[in-house]
């Protein structure tokens, strides 16, 4: 008589024989629902980080640049200039701490953006833009991140500041020698008297705006002359010249 397998005899032989054809598409199926829903999920979370970190690159970029716009009065043409010493005259850097270089595109590391796209660098006229193209790595599209330097900020902060000096100098003549001595309608002749009379330092800084054009006395061409100005500054009737507007370094393309 033949004996019929047992049920724990016939469990085993079907577990040793791997999954059905049903089960493996099953499978399949549900893993491929779960990869899509969790894929956008996952590209959307890489791409806020890109774009957080870049944004960050951007600002430190434009840090350095701002510091080496004051040492030489000229703007980085690429970031590898802010790095390396193009024979600038003034340029006292490297403006960035340490270089690195981008595993994907092996290129130096403050060149390119949290996508490993390289930035560019525009210049139109006392501004400086830097751009990064974006997750698309496509220019001028909808998701550049641009960060703009106004120069014009770094010339007028160091324009007032040494034309507090020059005023202060100018007062301090005026309160002792107005009556006897007018100091001339005449800049140079006003700079050059208030250095040989020791109020005014010798320096280049007091000859010129930071714009390299010489400063004016005030009122223009007759005495006596209450205080000196910049042509690229605003001054109100009575005082030195007017703050104004702080600018800087500017978001733009996002």
């Amino acid at each position: 008589m033949q004996l019929l397998p047992s049920k724990v005899t016939r469990a085993a032989r079907s577990s040793s024989q791997g999954f059905s054809l049903m089960e493996v598409v099953l499978a399949v199926s549900i893993m491929s629902v779960i990869a899509g829903v969790s894929l956008p999920v996952t590209l959307t979370v890489l791409d806020r980080a890109n774009t957080k970190a870049t944004k960050q690159e951007l600002q430190n970029l434009a840090d350095a640049a701002s510091r080496m716009f004051e040492d030489t009065k000229t703007l980085p043409l690429a970031v590898e200039h802010l790095l390396i010493d193009q024979g600038t005259p003034g340029w006292t850097g490297p403006y960035l701490p340490g270089s690195f270089v981008d595993g994907i595109s092996g290129l130096g590391g403050y060149e390119v953006d949290g996508w490993s796209n390289g930035y560019v660098l525009r210049v139109q006229g006392a501004a400086l833009t830097f751009t990064s193209k974006g997750g698309d790595g496509t220019l001028d599209s909808d998701d550049d991140i641009a960060l703009t330097l106004d120069t014009t900020m770094i010339l007028r902060r160091e324009t007032l500041e040494n034309l507090e000096v020059i005023n202060a100098a100018l007062q301090s003549y005026n309160s002792l020698h107005l009556a006897e001595f007018p100091l001339p309608a005449n800049f140079a002749s006003i700079q050059s008297t208030l250095v040989s009379t020791g109020f005014l330092p010798d320096s280049v800084l007091y000859q010129k705006d930071a714009w390299g054009d010489s400063y004016v006395e005030d009122p223009l061409g007759s005495t006596p002359v209450v205080r000196i100005k910049s042509i690229h500054i605003a001054t109100d009737s009575t005082s030195a010249p007017m703050a104004g507007g702080e600018g800087g370094a500017g978001w733009g393309g996002w």
